[in-house]
């Protein structure tokens, strides 16, 4: 909200500049860039507000961080990329607790979360479906996808921590 904001003045949040923090003190400090004072009492109301929001985030991530230690299964689940510590109580929820039940394979738990194609089997021929997107739990393949998506964008970028990830 803050970026768009600076945005409808033409302002840029660059990375190499500081990023958002210090372009906000900037404009903030710069009193030769003609914002009056009721917009930069607004745009400091709402950095302060964004920082306690971060940090309260963090808090909350460390608090599940220690609820999660006594259960194995959930640190397998931080293994795996792209899942951080909500993605991962939710996905061991969701497949030891929850709706999902028991699975024989990773690829059956996925499909029941809508990851992957729905299966439709008779007769022993398998036919792959669509991916499941009218799941109950549309918060966890949400959760799971946006997860996913930084992964996929910078997996070329990575050194392969594996022979399997070299070939």
């Amino acid at each position: 909200m803050i970026e768009a904001l600076l945005l409808e003045f033409n302002i840029r949040i660059s990375t190499r500049n500081g990023g958002l923090g210090d372009t906000v003190q900037g404009v903030l400090e710069d009193a030769d860039n003609g914002f009056c004072m009721p917009f930069r009492q607004a745009l400091s109301a709402t950095w302060k507000l964004y920082l306690q929001t971060v940090e309260n985030i963090a808090e909350k991530d460390k608090l599940l961080a220690q609820a999660i230690q006594p259960h194995p299964e959930c640190e397998k689940l931080l293994a795996l990329e792209g899942v951080s510590t909500i993605n991962a109580v939710n996905l061991y929820i969701a497949i030891s607790c929850g709706e999902a039940g028991t699975f024989k394979t990773g690829r059956d738990a996925s499909a029941c979360i809508g990851l992957t194609p729905l299966q439709h089997s008779s007769g022993g021929k398998t036919k792959l479906g669509s991916i499941g997107k009218p799941m109950k739990n549309v918060a966890l393949r949400s959760y799971l996808v946006n997860g996913a998506m930084p992964v996929i964008n910078h997996v070329d970028k990575w050194e392969p921590r594996t022979k399997k990830k070299n070939g």
